[in-house]
């Protein structure tokens, strides 16, 4: 008997190989051999050239991020596939099949069958960057049929991400022109994990017999796979057709497709909503007597959303409210969806609108409007005085305008004084939803949500108002645009743009920021008295009997705002003038005095002014330090910071609110500078060339002019020092105001 061949690997990693099947022959001719305390694999090139790069198998694997490496190869070397010594030439003549697996001793296992195998080091290593890799890139793949071998491991998760992986390896390689299945290995003995080597050993008599049914197995499921998908594809085309024949498709101007139904009542929706699968759903039941698969109607859907957004008409789509050619139209939202239309001639209601109307979840209808109806039938009903009753029907009046802008309504009012019950009917009364009133949003998003789904909002017994809300609603009330990224995109933006009518009701006067109050409308309501009282039942029973004839009386004020509003030239343009313009030609169908509303908005806006003002924490300090100055000032931020903060206490100098900086200061200061003016100070900032600038002086009656303003006449004589008087420094008691906070009232600018 001929002596055994010494080869050049230990018994350690002899033991391994041969656990995997491979024999003598294999292990000499692949050149594997053991150094470094570990079994080499030296890498080939395509050609058969042996390159520089190996994997090795430690026999005492390092701990590489927690865990235990069992292969490691030079850093940062580039990933490499493996190809056997006998796979070379089946490689290389683009015709033989391919089999893909993990690893090299589980390539050269297949080797051994007489195929052309490649080994990865992992079910990740034949791609990168989405390609794939070099080696791979340099064996010709079209027309060739290819298997996907990767281990089976119990694990679920990591089963997933096999199935992921050889998806992804798969779909590289169609695009080359190859022929992909994949093989499905079984589970090992005692369920554990089992790689092509392995399954190859524990069918030792029989291995390549039992190896090639499962070929065959991939190669069936494949064919039947493709039938479903080609059946699939049958039912999607049908479906496109069947819809074609239900539907009118078109889009919007920001190129959303949309799909409305012919017959009557018509009924639209964007194609990708709950409603258009629905309906698809049942459109192709009622034609083939069969379900459809969520994939097929997905695959209809995006081939009708093509035809939507390349074929057909461009319309715009509203909620609830919308303008076109001198008209208004408002969406009743009843099951025959009728709409009402108004114009200066008069309001009738319509079955075939010219627009095009969304119906959102949760839009419930409107009480069908009545003629000759009046809007003093809903007084009765709401706890408010004569001038807050003005201001509320001018709100309901702008909210039925399109166009805007709109008054945000500040509903606020103790315990007991039916805000919320306020702001419910006026809700009802043009907007009516599931959902009436809702706690704050927590994001943009939420917001811009809602003003997508609906007409008015109405946010219910707020506590705060956080700054980021207060300017969102102000965008909402006269235009702005709320923008998002599209789920699973990384690039393309959903637009918001809206504006909508607001209803905030609080206890406290959560309402301070200037921006905010110059858009509202503030209403203060009082506790009813407990005799007054009615149980919400009464109150909705009692609203559901007048609505018709409160919303006709209104939908008469609107026609007649639509006559006569060319013709309405108001003396002063308060601010928010477009809606007091509005309001103003409205008014004779009400029975109103002219110019009603302008004086009780005055009046709002007074009162609201000095809300503003009093919930700014610099107002006080810059009163009295105006006083000091003579009612003239002109210095930089920082100097005007270095100013003020003595003034007040040492806790309002220590609290968060007050600015910490120059530039915190101005941005303070500009936001109630028009809040100011009304008060008399008069706030202008600039840059002079060399540094930023800010000037305050002081007029008007509202306003203390010098220090002599502030100081009895026998004090005079101390007020012509160089220094601050006495009296003026009293004039700011309780403050921390120091008579050389300055340096001296004369020569300063």
């Amino acid at each position: 008997m001929p002596p055994r061949i010494r080869l050049p690997v230990s018994d350690m990693d002899l033991k391994i190989l041969q656990d995997s099947g491979l024999t003598d022959r294999t292990i000499l001719e692949n050149d594997l051999y053991t150094k470094f305390n570990a079994l080499v694999f030296p890498y080939r090139d395509i050609d058969g050239t042996v390159n520089c790069f190996a994997r090795l198998r430690p026999h005492d694997p390092p701990i590489i991020n927690g865990k235990p490496a069992k292969y490691i190869q030079p850093p940062d070397s580039p990933l490499r596939a493996y190809f056997p010594a006998a796979s070379l030439e089946k490689l290389r003549d683009g015709k033989s099949d391919v089999f893909i697996t993990e690893g090299e001793k589980k390539a050269m296992a297949l080797a051994q069958l007489g195929v052309a195998a490649i080994g990865l080091g992992g079910i990740w290593c034949g791609l990168k960057d989405g390609t794939l890799i070099d080696d791979l890139q340099k064996i010709s793949w079209k027309g060739r049929t290819v298997f996907i071998c990767f281990d089976y491991d119990p694990k679920t998760a990591t089963r997933c991400q096999a199935a992921i992986a050889r998806g992804q390896l798969a779909t590289e390689l169609r695009k080359q022109g190859a022929k992909v299945f994949g093989i499905d290995l079984p589970e090992g003995p005692r369920k554990t994990k089992q790689g092509v080597d392995d399954f190859l050993q524990a069918h030792r008599e029989n291995g390549s017999e039992e190896f090639w049914k499962l070929v065959a197995a991939a190669q069936t499921a494949r064919r039947g796979k493709k039938k479903k998908e080609k059946d699939e594809e049958t039912k999607a085309t049908k479906l496109v057709r069947y819809a074609q024949e239900e539907l009118e498709l078109w889009h919007t101007p920001d190129l959303v497709g949309y799909a409305s139904t012919f017959s009557s009542p018509r009924h639209s929706w964007p194609l990708r909503s709950t409603h258009c699968h629905q309906f698809l759903s049942r459109l192709f039941y009622m034609r083939e007597k069969e379900s459809v698969s969520a994939d097929t109607r997905t695959t209809a859907i995006a081939t009708l959303e093509g035809l939507a957004l390349y074929d057909g008409p461009e319309h715009p789509v509203f909620v609830r409210l919308a303008e076109w050619e001198g008209k208004i139209y408002l969406y009743l939202g009843d099951a025959a969806r009728r709409v009402v239309e108004v114009g200066p001639d008069g309001w009738k209601i319509i079955d075939n609108c010219p627009v095009k109307f969304r119906h959102p979840r949760g839009m419930l209808p409107l009480s069908e409007p009545v003629r000759g109806g009046s809007v003093e039938k809903l007084k009765p009903l709401v706890n408010v005085s004569d001038r807050d009753w003005i201001l509320i029907i001018a709100f309901l009046l702008c909210a039925l305008r399109p166009g805007g802008p709109f008054f945000v309504l500040l509903v606020y009012g103790q315990q007991g004084a039916a805000k919320s019950m306020l702001a419910r009917l006026l809700r009802l009364l043009l907007d009516p939803n599931e959902a009436l009133l809702r706690s704050e949003p927590k994001e943009p998003r939420d917001l811009s949500i809602a003003a997508n789904n609906g007409w008015i909002l109405t946010f219910d017994n707020l506590s705060f108002l956080p700054p980021w809300l207060s300017d969102c609603i102000c965008r909402l009330a006269t235009g702005g645009g709320f923008s998002t990224r599209l789920l699973h995109t990384d690039d393309d933006e959903r637009i918001f743009n809206a504006k909508r009518p607001v209803i905030l009701n609080a206890i406290e006067e959560v309402g301070t920021r200037g921006d905010l109050l110059d858009r509202s409308l503030v209403v203060n309501l009082s506790a009813i008295e407990k005799k007054k009282r009615l149980t919400e039942d009464k109150v909705k029973a009692k609203f559901a009997a007048i609505a018709p004839e409160v919303l006709g009386g209104l939908l008469d004020a609107v026609s007649v705002g639509l006559k006569n509003l060319p013709n309405v030239n108001l003396t002063e343009l308060p601010r928010m003038a477009d809606c007091a313009t509005w309001v103003t030609a409205c008014e004779p169908a009400l029975g109103w005095e002219p110019e009603s509303f302008v004086r009780a908005y005055e009046e709002n806006t007074d009162s609201a002014n000095d809300v503003a003002l009093d919930a700014s924490n610099l107002t006080a300090p810059l009163r009295d330090f105006m006083k000091v100055r003579q009612g003239n000032w002109k210095g930089t931020p920082t100097e005007l910071l270095s100013l003020l903060t003595p003034i007040v206490s040492e806790q309002v100098a220590r609290s968060r609110e007050w600015p910490k900086n120059a530039q915190v200061l101005s941005g303070r200061l500009s936001r109630i500078t028009p809040n100011l003016k009304r008060v008399g100070i008069l706030v202008e900032s600039g840059h002079d060339g060399t540094s930023r600038f800010i000037s305050i002086r002081t007029e008007g009656e509202n306003c203390v002019k010098s220090v002599s303003d502030v100081n009895p006449p026998e004090n005079k004589a101390k007020n012509d020092g160089d220094c601050v008087s006495e009296s003026v420094s009293e004039s700011v008691s309780g403050s921390r105001f120091k008579p050389d906070l300055g340096g001296c009232v004369r020569g300063r600018p």
